[in-house]
């Protein structure tokens, strides 16, 4: 049971980088009217064997894109997730429960006038909060602050600030309100970010991260740097696409070397 315990809450986390005033299918970055999309992966080994995940991602929508079913499938276990809507649509709860319908977890939304998402609560079986998060937005609701914390102790601290755009341009991050690494965002015309410079409390560069996109604004290079310029690690991804220019496939490879598969299965209203 520790162990569900423990991937549930892992999974909550997934949520901690999502915004709550996009609907399902722009923070799934999924095209047209999706009905139901089932995600699951393969992984690669060194001799090139195809090894199933045991993994399984079931989203359901509805019309106007709102997530009314997921389910997830780790070998062999089965997580559901419910979700509670307030009147304007703002997801004020969402609970994960095993196939016997036992509480897993549950994530707790509240919001400020606006809609702001302001803190996120991830709560144990037994109602203890494991994880917080708290935001503050300035006055164009852009997320400027928000703080992490861990069983109560918020040590952690992320400082945001914005191109004239509304692009996120540099974040900041600190532990007991010291520096510890600052990232620097560069885009290309089409809002893909393109160039990502980490810098370690000194300001000095310590990473630099290129990313190459294609026609359909996906991923499909990452070249990862060191502060004196060395290629580090490359990552490419290839797509198959459907009709509506959603993946089918994805396969990610490393320094030329596969070692991921993941596939999609859509269905459209």
């Amino acid at each position: 049971m520790k162990r569900i315990i423990a991937i549930a809450l892992l999974a909550t986390t997934v949520a901690f980088g999502q915004s709550h005033k996009k609907n399902g299918w722009e923070r799934a970055q999924l095209k047209g009217k999706v009905k139901t999309v089932v995600q699951s992966g393969i992984q690669i080994g060194e001799n090139g064997e195809e090894i199933p995940m045991n993994s399984e991602l079931f989203s359901q929508f509805d019309k106007k894109g709102t997530v009314v079913k997921m389910q997830s499938k780790q070998n062999g276990m089965t997580i559901k997730f419910v979700d509670v809507y307030d009147k304007d649509g703002n997801m004020i709860e969402s609970a994960s429960r095993d196939d016997s319908n036992t509480l897993l977890s549950k994530n707790v939304y509240e919001y400020d006038e606006k809609g702001n998402l302001t803190k996120h609560d991830v709560e144990t079986p037994d109602g203890n909060i494991f994880m917080s998060r708290i935001n503050v937005y300035n006055e164009q609701n852009q997320l400027v602050e928000r703080t992490d914390c861990i069983a109560g102790m918020c040590q952690d601290k992320t400082t945001y600030k914005y191109t004239p755009e509304g692009k996120l341009s540099e974040e900041s991050k600190y532990t007991k309100d010291e520096l510890t690494s600052k990232t620097v965002y560069t885009y290309d015309a089409k809002g893909n970010m393109v160039e990502k410079q980490v810098f370690d409390k000194d300001n000095a560069l310590k990473q630099r991260v290129v990313s190459a996109f294609d026609k359909n604004d996906n991923e499909v290079e990452v070249k990862y740097f060191d502060k004196d310029g060395n290629v580090t690690k490359t990552e490419t991804y290839e797509f198959v696409y459907d009709k509506k220019n959603n993946w089918t496939k994805k396969t990610m490879s490393v320094d030329g070397q596969r070692v991921t598969i993941f596939t999609q299965k859509l269905k459209y209203f």
